[in-house]
């Protein structure tokens, strides 16, 4: 009985097999190269070169600009503002002049009531006042020795002009300086002796150490004081 003897071929993947399996001095020679899953190159992009005129360009393209109505509303609060200076300004130095004026009048009365002190209670004369003239208050007898030692102005009116006296005995009842048309630009101070003030006009009292002193202020009115 024959027995049929089967030579073994070589298969294709003994044939890869065996072709995978190197010497060890190939092994030796050769490096693997190892990948790393997922990687990929690295790729690089080139710079940009921004162009700064175009960018500045583009940024005052961009900005907001005031519209015609906000230009008018400014210019309208300026003119407003303006305005309100225009007329406050002059008012406000009306006022600090007559506040001046009321100093002064603050100081002839301090010298009139001094003069009584000095004299027993008894006031000055008309006439040692100035009388009823066009004398500069600060120049007359009276003006001499209680005035002008203590005023550092030589006692004027803020306009630079000097008071001028109108002193007298027995003016009457209700006595106003505006009824007989006298004004600022006048710069009258009218010493009335022998009566008192009631509010801006005169009240007779014929009492020998009773004065009144009335001035017309810029601002209107007139400013009484008494002693």
């Amino acid at each position: 009985m024959n027995i049929l003897k089967l030579k073994p071929t070589a298969s294709k993947y003994n044939n890869n097999t065996n072709n995978k399996e190197l010497s060890p001095e190939s092994n030796h020679h050769s490096t693997p190269v190892r990948r790393s899953k997922g990687a990929s190159p690295v790729l690089r992009t080139p710079k940009r070169v921004s162009n700064s005129s175009s960018q500045t360009e583009a940024r005052l393209q961009t900005k907001p600009a005031f519209t015609i109505i906000e230009v008018v509303l400014v210019l309208a609060i300026a003119g407003l503002i303006f305005l309100m200076v225009f007329i406050a300004l002059p008012a406000l130095q009306r006022n600090q002049r007559d506040t001046q004026r009321k100093n002064d009048l603050n100081q002839l009365k301090t010298a009139i009531d001094n003069y009584k002190s000095n004299n027993k209670g008894s006031i000055p004369s008309a006439a040692t006042l100035g009388g009823n003239t066009s004398t500069a208050l600060v120049n007359s007898d009276f003006g001499q020795s209680y005035l002008a030692p203590y005023s550092s102005d030589t006692f004027k009116d803020p306009d630079g002009n000097n008071y001028i006296a109108r002193a007298a005995v027995g003016r009457s009842a209700g006595f106003n300086p505006t009824d007989y048309g006298v004004t600022i630009s006048s710069h009258y101070v009218f010493i009335s002796l022998g009566a008192k003030c009631s509010g801006e006009s005169l009240v007779i009292t014929n009492a020998s150490n009773n004065y009144a002193i009335q001035y017309a202020l810029e601002g209107g009115g007139i400013y009484c004081i008494d002693g």
